[in-house]
């Protein structure tokens, strides 16, 4: 009996622990394919965004319904925001199958924008053009923020704030 065979006791059965010569050469064939590039990925090949977009997006996209944006109304969006709905946002279940290329490719078909360009030439897209105004002081405001302006939860507010003049 040899180091890599052993027998079943009473069996009658014999059990290899290794590959020996056959099981190196098949390994050898694997990696000789590999590294020549017989094997192709699909990350290598280039991805053809508009039919992605007709396979897994076009039934809902070209006809909405409800608050389904269109494909126009997509141009709008810059390829991050629509990558990122992809990824994380609404439509993370329905881009499950596809892959990360394949995401990015639909994202900038639908933006009709690139990734870098949208990044250079719009570095605040999304944000407010205006800075929110400061907040005034809140201790002046009225505080009424429950059922009861106090801890007995009663309800009379000794300032309301207007008068029964104004009340129709």
């Amino acid at each position: 009996m040899t180091a890599t065979e052993f027998r079943v006791q009473g069996s009658g059965f014999r059990v290899r622990s290794g590959f020996g010569v056959r099981g190196s050469g098949f390994a050898v064939l694997v990696i000789v394919s590999v590294v020549s590039g017989f094997s192709r990925t699909v990350s290598a090949q280039a991805v053809d965004a508009a039919a992605v977009y007709k396979d897994n997006c076009s039934s809902c996209h070209d006809a909405p319904t409800g608050r389904t944006p269109s494909r126009d109304a997509l141009k709008d969006r810059t390829p991050e925001a629509i990558l990122n709905a992809m990824n994380s946002g609404t439509m993370s279940m329905q881009a499950t199958p596809l892959s990360t290329a394949e995401r990015r490719a639909v994202a900038e078909f639908l933006s009709g924008k690139s990734f870098s360009a949208a990044g250079a030439s719009m570095p605040n897209a999304g944000l407010c053009t205006t800075k929110p105004a400061a907040m005034a002081n809140i201790a002046a405001q009225p505080q009424w923020n429950g059922f009861g302006v106090d801890t007995s939860n009663s309800r009379y507010q000794p300032k309301p704030g207007m008068t029964a003049r104004p009340t129709p």
